[in-house]
């Protein structure tokens, strides 16, 4: 089963990737050089990686509020990828690698959408995330999303929510939930999201709030009628890419996936700035 590209949508995936490439990049223009190829991280003497991002413990916010034991959720700690419980509308793209969901595009490839099992209308959300471009890439970056879609159809983009969105060296990563008639509720925080750097964020939907999660802090709570649709909704990753534009290869990779029910309260306040409201494009 394949989700159609809805209309408008690469345009809303790719606004933050244009900002952050006017200020985090250079132009390419006329007989200007090619971007500067990636190069290989660092490795420890083992090996394996050195943690880029936010490394320190506990990685999660369920640790820190105090959520229980999850009640769906993926380890990836398998040779292969279980794809009864992950369906993608490029499955050859998407495998078990290194103990990661792993989503890998280059070149042309215009988006991979991919998304699990698991649906909900209230509940806790999260995954620890990274991007990895790969050494010698060249071209333009692609931008991920780790999102909650609707279940029984968007609207033109109205009851998704967006856990956090960027691309490589981006300034800031972005989230938001939108509903109908066009409204949007939208965070963006200053963060470090160099090549590899893995960062862990969270959503908690309840009939009452939203709270957003990065880094076991709880960013935003947003209590507006007009935020909480009340929808059923699943976990998606998404990498998307410009148009008939070259993209450097790319790995879109979750350390892992959890879902929590709202069983347990919070053992800390959720208390937290409310997001700024506005409307978006694309709308019906």
């Amino acid at each position: 089963m394949t989700f159609p590209l809805r209309r408008g949508a690469v345009a809303s995936l790719l606004g933050g990737v244009l900002a952050a490439a006017a200020m985090a990049a250079p132009v390419v223009s006329g007989g200007s050089a090619a971007p500067t190829p990636v190069t290989a991280s660092p490795r420890l003497a083992s090996g394996g990686y050195t943690c880029t991002g936010y490394c320190k413990h506990p990685t999660n916010a369920a640790k820190v509020f105090k959520w229980g034991s999850p009640k769906w959720g993926d380890e990836f700690e398998v040779s292969k990828l279980n794809r009864k419980k992950w369906r993608s509308d490029h499955p050859k793209r998407i495998l078990s690698k290194g103990g990661m969901l792993t989503i890998k595009a280059k070149g042309y490839q215009q988006q991979i959408t991919t998304w699990g099992n698991q649906s909900a209308r209230y509940g806790r959300w999260e995954a620890r995330v990274r991007i990895h471009e790969r050494p010698g890439a060249t071209g333009e970056h692609y931008v991920a999303s780790w999102m909650l879609e609707p279940t029984g159809g968007d609207h033109c983009g109205a009851s998704e929510v967006t856990l956090a969105q960027y691309a490589v060296d981006d300034a800031r990563v972005s989230g938001w939930v939108r509903t109908l008639d066009d409204n949007e509720f939208r965070y963006s925080r200053a963060t470090r999201l160099s090549n590899l750097a893995w960062h862990t964020y969270a959503i908690e939907i309840t009939p009452k709030r939203i709270s957003w999660f990065s880094d076991t802090k709880v960013l935003r709570t947003e209590k507006r009628p007009a935020a909480l649709s009340g929808v059923k909704l699943r976990p998606q990753f998404v990498l998307a890419g410009l148009p008939d534009t070259e993209m450097r290869e790319t790995w879109l990779q979750m350390d892992w996936v959890r879902f929590y029910s709202l069983e347990r309260k919070n053992a800390k306040s959720t208390k937290a700035t409310q997001m700024t409201s506005k409307t978006y494009a694309d709308g019906c």
